[in-house]
This record gives C-alpha cells, structure tokens and sequence, in this order.
C-alpha cells in the first residue's frame, strides 16, 4: 500500500489528476470486487446475499452457499427481495437464538430452463410456533412481525411455485421451486 500511496503522491504532485484517478480506481477494484462478491451474476439476487451474509458472519453464523448463475429478468427484483431477503433473515434470527457455538445455515440456489430452486437449511433452538396451520412469529411484537413468509408465499404463487418447509430436532428446511 505504500508503494501505491508513492505512486498517487508523485501523480498529484504532478498535477496528473486524471491519471491518479484512474490509478486509484485500479487499487480500489480488487477491494470492491471483495466487498460485493459474485454469486450468480444476477445483480439483485447478489446484492442480497452479500448483505445477507455479511450479517451472518456479523452474528458468528458460518454461511455456506452453493450459487449458480441465475439470469436477470426472469424473476421480478421485488420478488427476489421478498423470496431471499425474508427467508434468510428467518434462517439468521432462529441462528441467533441458538445457544451453542455450532450456528450455521447452508443455501443453494441455481436455475435452468423450466425453474429456479432455492434450499435453505440452518440450525435452530428447536421452538416453533405453529398456528392454523401456519408457522407463527416467535417475536414479541406479532403486529409488525410475521408477513415474511406469508410474503415469500404471495412471491412464490406469482410463478406458480412450490414453497415448502420442514424441520426436525433443530433443523429447519425451506425448498422453493419457481418456474420460469
């Protein structure tokens, strides 16, 4: 770094701004490509995972993520926030919750002509709320929580897909199918 701090001094001493500019967007690159990694090369899609797992590792979750590429335009943005946004916060928060040292959540998602396929699976304190049917918040303010999966349902319908969870001791299970 200070190699490249030598270099951008004697550029501006130089007054070769534009050149010094250049270099420095030639340092920053590897750095940005670092902060924002590509996992599918849909922008969206990427955009939420990097976020995502960032706050995992934040909280001491080990993200384990296997992506394929997943073309643009074929599922609408706002229904990749709804999808992926709600279904990995649910996935960080019961991870949180764990008391062990052990949190982890594992993904994978890929496309190919007919759909696109998201498996979400993470380990959690082993309680869930279950009410007609329907898994229920187990936050303390049930006004503002608990449309994330009824959202994440209404997304999923849009493409006539299969949303379907399971789990078992302290595992929990989501499969989405979407079809293009």
């Amino acid at each position: 770094m200070k190699n490249h701090l030598s270099v951008l001094s004697l550029l501006i001493a130089d007054r070769n701004l534009d050149r010094a500019e250049e270099y420095i967007k030639k340092v920053n690159a590897p750095i940005l490509e670092l902060e924002h990694k590509k996992y599918t090369g849909n922008r969206i899609v990427d955009i939420i995972l990097n976020d995502k797992i960032e706050k995992a590792h934040n909280n001491n979750i080990k993200f384990i993520i296997n992506a394929h590429d997943i073309k643009e335009g074929i599922i609408q943005d706002i229904d990749w926030c709804a999808i992926l946004a709600n279904i990995l916060d649910n996935a960080i928060e019961a991870c949180i919750k764990v008391q062990n040292d052990e949190k982890w959540i594992e993904m994978s998602i890929s496309q190919n002509d007919c759909s696109t396929i998201i498996n979400v699976t993470n380990i959690y304190n082993g309680e869930i709320k279950i009410s007609k049917d329907k898994l229920e918040s187990t936050k303390k303010n049930k006004i503002l929580h608990g449309i994330g999966m009824e959202s994440v349902k209404t997304a999923v319908n849009k493409y006539n897909g299969i949303f379907e969870y399971n789990w078992e001791a302290d595992i929990f299970y989501i499969y989405i199918s979407l079809f293009n």
